[in-house]
């Protein structure tokens, strides 16, 4: 696999309101998310193969207005990623099990929305090769399998595909900043290399070649 499944989930922590010193009169929504953030973390380090790389992140939560008042509702959101659909799956069911539990143990209510995106990058090992042969070794520089997700998978899940990426890389124009970053930029030429290499690797493999053609 090059690149990961992926799903994201949003979830709320429904307690009961109280003053942060009568706290016997609430249900603590936020010391509940608490103690299943935790829990989602075992996940990985407990419930999945150590050999096969998984993640579980929480990366927003929001709740309470005031330092004083035990608020009523908290709520989460995150993503999950695996490379294996067996482990997604288990993260999933062992997420579903923790909400649960965190429900019965803390006497709050916990809802789940899990949606599942995008499905693992995973290369065809024959259209490697063949894009191997033709750009060389000095044209290819393998990478290791990243958490990162794309929708390309979809369209692996019809038919063969590889999916390369296009180095763009200049420190000398101060180009070294990743894709997602506001300040990515690139030079435009290095498009027009890219065409190169598909070009070859298409007249290589005789897909859609014809030899008569003025591309």
């Amino acid at each position: 696999p090059m690149m990961a499944q992926n799903g994201e989930f949003d979830l709320s922590v429904e307690g009961k309101s109280a003053r942060g010193a009568q706290p016997h009169f609430g249900q603590d929504a936020l010391l509940a998310s608490s103690a299943l953030i935790q829990a989602y973390h075992t996940i990985v380090s407990r419930d999945i193969d150590p050999l096969s790389p998984a993640v579980v992140t929480i990366g927003m939560i929001q709740g309470g207005e005031a330092r004083n008042i035990i608020p009523q509702t908290v709520t989460l959101s995150g993503t999950l990623r695996s490379f294996d659909p067996v482990f997604y799956a288990r993260i999933k069911e062992r997420m579903h099990q923790i909400d649960q539990g965190i429900a019965v143990a803390y006497n709050v209510k916990v809802h789940n929305d899990i949606r599942d995106y995008y499905p693992p990058v995973i290369n065809d090992t024959s259209l490697y090769r063949l894009a191997s042969s033709v750009l060389g070794e000095e044209g290819v520089h393998p990478l290791q399998p990243m958490m990162v997700a794309e929708d390309f998978a979809f369209y692996q899940q019809k038919y063969p595909g590889l999916m390369v990426m296009l180095g763009t890389r200049n420190e000398e124009l101060g180009y070294i900043h990743p894709l997602h970053s506001c300040y990515f930029n690139f030079r435009e030429e290095v498009l027009l290399q890219g065409i190169g290499y598909y070009l070859s690797i298409l007249q290589a493999s005789g897909a859609f070649w014809d030899e008569g053609s003025d591309i």
